[in-house]
């Protein structure tokens, strides 16, 4: 019996900062727009998962005073914190002015989508659509734009900004809600 060879690891791709700029720029001045740049800047300047996002109803979302934040129930149950940037909130106060009004369909979820007059939770695939398809239009104008960009990809890039900031891992892990360092360590 021979041992089978260690695969190497593949590095894991991160979005390098002027393609996230330019994939922020993508979605038009539009209603859908405004609720795709706010889902990618939340995305990003949280790092937290997209399931995360998509759980996250209107009152977890402190977007008033000095200090925003997300309430996020991640893995496990476990309830976290996130701090947000003065930016990520007005991105999400135009958002919810929008679509959370009295003529908008009753639903808690800060995300949502109308199927037949039904509002329920957005799903994982339409965020992917969207984050793919900002992405490729981003690609023509900054080449810097990886292949295949998909939601998880902005989770990583936080934390490996994070991290060549000085932040410490310990710090980046508890962010991003992870039990263990050694989950970080692979970002």
């Amino acid at each position: 019996r021979v041992p089978q060879c260690r695969v190497p690891r593949t590095e894991k791709t991160v979005i390098p900062e002027d393609a996230m700029a330019a994939i922020l720029r993508q979605p038009p001045n539009t209603k859908m727009g405004l609720r795709d740049r706010a889902m990618m800047v939340l995305l990003y300047d949280s790092g937290a998962r997209l399931a995360e996002i998509l759980g996250l109803n209107v009152s977890d979302v402190a977007i008033a005073g000095d200090n925003p934040y997300i309430r996020v129930d991640g893995k496990g149950s476990k309830q976290r914190i996130v701090p947000i940037s003065a930016k990520t909130a007005v991105h999400l106060s135009q958002y919810v002015s929008v679509y959370h009004t009295e003529r908008r369909p009753k639903t808690d979820f800060l995300f949502f989508t109308v199927i037949r007059n039904v509002a329920a939770r957005m799903s994982q695939g339409n965020v992917e659509r969207f984050v793919k398809e900002h992405a490729r239009k981003a690609r023509h104008s900054c080449p810097s734009v990886p292949d295949h960009v998909h939601p998880h990809m902005f989770r990583r890039t936080r934390a490996t900004q994070l991290y060549q900031n000085g932040v410490s891992l310990p710090l980046v892990s508890r962010l991003l809600g992870h039990a263990s360092l050694q989950t970080t360590q692979l970002y």
